[in-house]
């Protein structure tokens, strides 16, 4: 039974949350708070469900010039390559075929081909499910998520999911799911637009 202090405690998170200006991640670790003061007031700690929370972030940041990321996956698009410029030492295949960084210093780039980080960031707030939540990029601004341990059941799996910065993609950004082990973002224009998500897992 959740006693007074408790849901006076709830109640002032709850106003605090409702009337926080700022940016969504706020209202998102406020969420956070919320759902351990409600861990905190039911007996045994359980809500019923394993939970996965995190700010999804699809990038899509270009650079003309430089050095790479090793381990971080880059595109270069159909128009973006210039002559001259040579990237097959680290990792690059072709155009439009997203690769993974092998190495920090191209062979040449000293012509502007334009290279785009597309690899995800992702902050987890929380995550009671024990399993391992890995987000990529396959092409064509597709962003998914590989879950470990086939725990996205259908009937048994809710997800919500929310723009966290202003977009006027269409249609608006989303996350659901394809099957038991994969999470994808749907919309118009994803990339650049970071989202706030909770997976909740039911038994």
């Amino acid at each position: 039974m959740i006693n007074q202090n408790t849901e006076s405690l709830i109640k002032v998170i709850q106003d605090i949350a409702a009337n926080t200006s700022g940016s969504g991640g706020v209202r998102e670790k406020l969420g956070v708070i919320l759902e351990q003061a409600l861990l905190a007031a039911i007996p045994g700690g359980d809500l019923g469900y394993n939970v996965y929370i995190a700010a999804v972030l699809p990038n899509a940041i270009d650079t003309s010039s430089g050095f790479l990321v090793e381990g971080t996956k880059y595109v270069i698009w159909t128009g973006n390559e210039q002559a001259g410029d040579i990237f097959t030492n680290v990792g690059f295949v072709a155009l439009d075929i997203p690769f993974v960084a092998t190495g920090t210093t191209p062979t040449d780039w000293t012509n502007g081909t334009i290279v785009t980080n597309v690899t995800p960031t992702v902050e987890v707030l929380e995550n009671t499910t024990g399993e391992i939540f890995t987000w990529d990029f396959s092409g064509a601004y597709d962003y998914f998520c590989a879950v470990s341990g086939s725990i996205l059941v259908d009937g048994k799996t809710i997800i919500f999911s929310n723009p966290l910065t202003t977009t006027a993609a269409t249609p608006t950004p989303f996350v659901y799911r394809t099957d038991d082990d994969t999470l994808d973002i749907q919309g118009g224009g994803v990339a650049g637009i970071k989202m706030s998500l909770e997976v909740r897992i039911y038994p």
